[in-house]
């Protein structure tokens, strides 16, 4: 399929998520964003970004219930907390099948009607998602072989072993890709 239309349905799609408040629409939509993924086969690709999202999602539903406007610990905040997070999880959900399932030559064919500055900074973010995924999940090989246990119920002693290290490397390949696109003569 045309980029260009991958990314006008993205764009469609995201819109409408944004728009929905009825439950029952966003979950279906969800299950319509994990289909394709299942479809697509990129579900392998797509679980070790799944896991941190669901602590997100469990820590955004929490927080809901514990702070919501009209009356604290009520069930409209669990629900809320709950449309928020599956909102969330679609729209994540929605742009890594989007980058998973095109070139990259193509994702930046279709940002073309943006001027040049806007289109390479999208394209060049899109472009690291697998990337950094792919990273992570080396630290994450590693870690286990050093002996860091993931299956803690501490998250800072879980996730501190691997997104320290993992931001670290996203910054020093940030910084060889500017040096790069600096010596070709970008920006200038």
């Amino acid at each position: 399929m045309n980029a260009r239309i991958k990314l006008l349905f993205l764009l469609a799609f995201s819109s409408a998520m944004l728009m929905v408040t009825e439950f029952y629409v966003i979950l279906a939509m969800s299950v319509i964003t994990i289909s394709l993924i299942f479809a697509f086969r990129v579900r392998r690709s797509f679980l070790p970004w799944a896991k941190p999202l669901l602590l997100v999602f469990a820590a955004i539903v929490l927080l809901q219930y514990l702070t919501f406007p009209p009356a604290p610990f009520s069930p409209a905040g669990l629900l809320w907390g709950a449309v928020f997070s599956l909102r969330l999880f679609v729209l994540v959900s929605a742009v890594f099948l989007f980058v998973h399932t095109t070139p990259m030559s193509r994702i930046a064919g279709a940002f073309s009607f943006l001027p040049g500055g806007v289109s390479q900074v999208f394209v060049l973010s899109l472009g690291l998602l697998p990337n950094i995924t792919q990273l992570a999940g080396n630290i994450m090989r590693s870690q286990k072989a050093r002996g860091v246990n993931f299956r803690s119920p501490n998250i800072m002693d879980t996730y501190m072993p691997v997104m320290v290290p993992l931001f670290g490397k996203t910054l020093q390949k940030s910084e060889k890709m500017a040096l790069a696109m600096q010596a070709r003569g970008y920006g200038e």
